[in-house]
């Protein structure tokens, strides 16, 4: 059995009540009393009961994250940031990995809820979050990354995928690129529907949309290099392309190199959230950079100060590499 209020307070010679005050450092025990019942506390192994202190507090002082790969070169650096913004408030992070799946994104959140934890912060699995309604009627914080849905009152942060997608398109147009690509991720991913309704949008406002230079693919995780085949198969010219994220970028760059296709000179490559492999490539891939440090900052901001923000978007960075 581990040390208790009573067996500090038996120690010292001192109350329950007292104990317990100055190690929740309330103002009314002198400095020099706090500073001894705290040393002596940490010298017999005393563990503070935080499910107790939650419950009584109201606070928890611990998040969930929700992320659907966390070996995604994005979603790792974001619950870096998290984990180390959450530090530094005084916040412990539990990190749920849900390998893309809505099962497992559904029992994450309701474990975290029967854990009290203050807020969940989390990349939607897919558009269909419907469960979360039943959950909405708990204190608990819910904010979205990357995805803001109408279906439901969820705070989201999120970079502006329209003005990204433009200024991607924009910059092509300006190195002579017209037959521009899309290879999209997941279809139920809220990104990319947003990110191809602006790549559909902006192409069509300039009379240069081609529904046939548009690799969708049906799973999440399908590879650029299999979606640039697709795009091969139908023997349509292009000379450029948008990719819904970086890994799907690095996969098309490794289907036109094998077969000898100059980037940017043939095929100009741009992908989406400046992650490490954007980095590291052989040929520097030119995307756009999602403000992982200010999504961090502000996720966190949403939990511990309650503000009823709908919708936060952040302006996209671009980054100009060789790819393009």
């Amino acid at each position: 059995m581990g040390v208790t209020l009573k067996n500090i307070a038996s120690q010292l010679g001192l109350s329950y009540t007292t104990v317990s005050r100055a190690l929740n450092n309330h103002k009314e025990i002198k400095p020099s009393t706090r500073k001894l019942i705290k040393e002596t506390a940490d010298s017999m192994g005393y563990v503070p009961n935080s499910i107790a202190q939650g419950l009584v507090m109201k606070k928890t002082k611990t998040l969930g994250l929700i992320l659907p790969d966390i070996t995604d070169g994005f979603m790792a650096e974001l619950a870096r940031e998290i984990e180390i913004v959450s530090d530094r408030a005084g916040y412990t992070v539990f990190l749920c990995n849900t390998n893309w799946s809505k099962e497992r994104t559904r029992n994450y959140v309701k474990k975290l809820i029967e854990r009290r934890v203050d807020g969940i912060i989390m990349i939607p699995t897919s558009n269909d979050i419907s469960f979360l309604e039943t959950t909405l009627k708990y204190d608990t914080r819910i904010i979205f990354i990357g995805s803001s849905l109408n279906k439901i009152e969820v705070k989201s942060i999120q970079v502006d995928n329209y003005k990204a997608i433009k200024i991607s398109i924009f910059h092509l147009l300006g190195k002579n690129k017209k037959n521009i690509a899309y290879l999209g991720g997941g279809k139920e991913l809220f990104a990319n529907e947003e990110r191809f309704a602006a790549f559909k949008d902006i192409l069509q406002n300039n009379s240069l949309f081609n529904p046939k230079l548009v690799a969708n693919s049906h799973e999440i995780r399908k590879d650029g290099y299999l979606l640039v085949e697709e795009l091969l198969e139908k023997k349509i010219k292009f000379d450029s392309i948008i990719a819904f994220n970086d890994v799907i970028a690095m996969g098309a760059i490794r289907k036109l190199k094998e077969l000898n296709i100059r980037i940017p000179e043939d095929v100009a490559v741009i992908g989406f959230d400046d992650s490490p492999i954007s980095r590291i490539l052989g040929i520097g891939l030119s995307t756009i950079k999602q403000p992982i440090e200010e999504m961090a900052k502000l996720a966190l901001n949403e939990v511990i100060k309650k503000k009823d923000n709908k919708k936060i978007l952040l302006d996209p960075i671009f980054i100009h590499r060789s790819s393009s």
